[in-house]
């Protein structure tokens, strides 16, 4: 009993109200931010989200397989690939026969030069 009556209650329940009120303070500060927050930022936040979920949305049919630009890039590819092959024939052949660039291919005859026009007056 003596050492109860040691014990500074007074002290430890003035002590409890300051944090109490601390607290509640502090609670009360959160919630006025919070609520500012979400009046500020929540309508940009809520508006980007649904912005980037179409366009996930759009990426995601673009780049599905059975999409129409799929088809369209892999024959664009297709005939890029024909081309570059092309190309590479070409240069090839030029490397090994320079020349076909003035005198052309082998085994073609040599362009026929185009006759002079008649001169006017028929005769």
């Amino acid at each position: 009993m003596k050492n109860l009556e040691k014990v500074p209650f007074d002290k430890l329940v003035a002590d409890l109200r300051r944090s109490l009120d601390t607290l509640d303070k502090t609670l009360k500060r959160a919630d006025t931010l919070m609520t500012q927050l979400s009046n500020d930022i929540a309508p940009e936040l809520r508006s980007t989200l649904e912005q980037a979920r179409k366009t996930l949305g759009s990426a995601q049919q673009v780049l599905s397989s059975d999409s129409p630009v799929q088809g369209d890039l892999r024959e664009t590819l297709q005939e890029v690939t024909r081309a570059a092959e092309q190309v590479r024939a070409l240069t090839d052949y030029l490397e090994r026969h320079p020349e076909s660039l003035i005198r052309g291919k082998r085994g073609e005859s040599a362009p026929q030069p185009v006759p002079p026009p008649p001169p006017p007056g028929g005769h």
